[in-house]
């Protein structure tokens, strides 16, 4: 072998080790924003600490999940484990499924989002150096006839983090160094959000991308999952639970726990609609208790009735909400009013009033509406469409639109063939620098939202 073949090699191996660096830094980096954009998540969801909803989690039914002989990769057993518990300790349950696949699945609102957010959160704590970093990417905008997993989920680091499209000199940007079976633990949401014709598609890209280094979260309604597995197969190597709904007695309880108003004769302000729920046996009591059954309902009526001067008992009449349909509408469209809006006396004002909030929506609804885009809650809200598991996903989504400070972007590091420090600086980051945005056109411009 030459000289120069030789110092080629010597060089190919500085650059890889440069590489390697760099990629552990990126996830070393990620990792650190990721827990603290969750975090704030969670506490803004209310969905840490004393005020966590007490939804459980059981196994779910056998035909949703695969052979238990090939989810306990190398332990050569076929024996179940009870995958039942609180979404607490979802991370608990997860260590026990050894090929790291799992599929949580329940109905709207039954709190999917809020376990594989809880879940995330709890590996990114325990994260070691070597371990897998967990992404929460949600599915809609997959086609999983076009692009496979992985580069999708490159292309997404890459629009996320637009210092990740920097080449890498060995034939692949960051990005794709960076979106590996043996790097991400990527949480797949709303495999239900993704069109009906695509659903069977995905899973059966899934499977057929899979490896035994890939460890995957899925979540999906669970019908809309039964469906996708009767035209496919189920998720390979992975367990599936089931969120179950809140029951009457975990129900009162919450309730009664996270309000500290009473009514004007001392009584609880959920007292009468606990009474009906609890006594009653008519259809308008099984409305309520099916209504508010749901995490997602009934965190929108704490944040319509615990934190404002509304009066829950307004649900208890039966000809304004003849339907659990027309309930969860009106706990919808009271939900903007309601955060943007305090009690006289008590805390601080809102940063924006509910009649800006709901004009600065609408505007996002009609530009949605302008690209092809699912219609955002400001016009499923105004229309009376939207289905409860979107209104939790159109706000998430509509997040970085409203006036609050914009999520930092990854710190830009140099391309990895420049130095040999590229890994320090980016697991040691500088502050954080916010990503560029497209210029609005005036169209869409709605003007400075009015500060109360």
């Amino acid at each position: 072998m030459g000289d120069l073949a030789v110092l080629a090699l010597l060089s190919r191996g500085r650059h890889e080790n440069v590489l390697r660096a760099t990629v552990n830094g990126v996830l070393a980096g990620l990792a650190r924003e990721q827990t603290a954009q969750w975090r704030g998540e969670a506490i803004g969801r209310r969905v840490q600490g004393p005020r966590l909803l007490p939804v459980l989690c059981g196994t779910a039914e056998r035909d949703l999940f695969d052979h238990w002989s090939r989810i306990r990769t190398g332990e050569r057993s076929d024996q179940p484990h009870a995958l039942d518990g609180d979404v607490a300790e979802i991370d608990r349950l997860y260590a026990l499924v050894p090929s790291g696949r799992l599929v949580i699945l329940g109905e709207p609102g039954a709190g999917k989002s809020v376990a594989a957010l809880r879940l995330g959160l709890r590996l990114l704590e325990r994260r070691e150096t070597s371990d897998r970093a967990p992404v929460i990417i949600p599915l809609a905008s997959w086609n999983p006839a076009d692009t496979g997993l992985w580069r999708w989920a490159a292309q997404r680091l890459s629009t996320e983090h637009p210092e990740l499209a920097k080449p890498t000199g060995f034939g692949t940007v960051l990005a794709q160094e960076v979106a590996r079976p043996e790097r991400l633990l990527l949480i797949l949401e709303e495999l239900d959000e993704m069109p009906a014709e695509r659903r069977a598609a995905a899973l059966r890209a899934l499977n057929e991308g899979l490896d035994e280094h890939t460890h995957l979260i899925l979540t999906c309604g669970a019908e809309q999952y039964r469906n996708a597995v009767r035209q496919a197969d189920v998720l390979s190597g992975a367990a599936a639970v089931t969120l179950q709904p809140l029951s009457l007695r975990q129900l009162s309880e919450y309730l009664k726990a996270s309000t500290r108003r009473a009514r004007t004769d001392g009584t609880a302000l959920w007292e009468p609609v606990l009474a009906r729920m609890r006594d009653g046996d008519d259809p308008h009591a099984r409305r309520l208790r099916a209504a508010l059954s749901s995490p997602l309902m009934l965190g929108l009526a704490l944040a319509v009735y615990g934190e404002t001067a509304a009066d829950p008992a307004e649900l208890l009449d039966a000809a304004v909400f003849p339907t659990r349909a027309r309930m969860e509408k009106h706990l919808i469209a009271r939900l903007v009013p309601a955060v943007c809006t305090a009690l006289p006396g008590v805390g601080q004002p809102p940063r924006w009033r509910a009649r800006d909030a709901a004009r600065h929506l609408s505007l996002l609804a009609r530009d949605a509406a302008r690209h092809g885009a699912p219609p955002p809650l400001g016009e499923a809200g105004r229309t009376g469409t939207a289905h409860p598991a979107r209104v939790r996903r159109e706000f998430r989504n509509l997040r970085p639109h409203l006036p609050c400070p914009a999520r930092p972007s990854l710190p830009p590091g140099p391309a990895p063939a420049t130095d040999s420090t590229a890994g320090d600086r980016l697991a040691h980051p500088a502050p954080h620098r916010a990503g560029r945005r497209r210029p609005q056109r005036p169209e869409e411009r709605p003007g400075p939202l009015s500060r109360t």
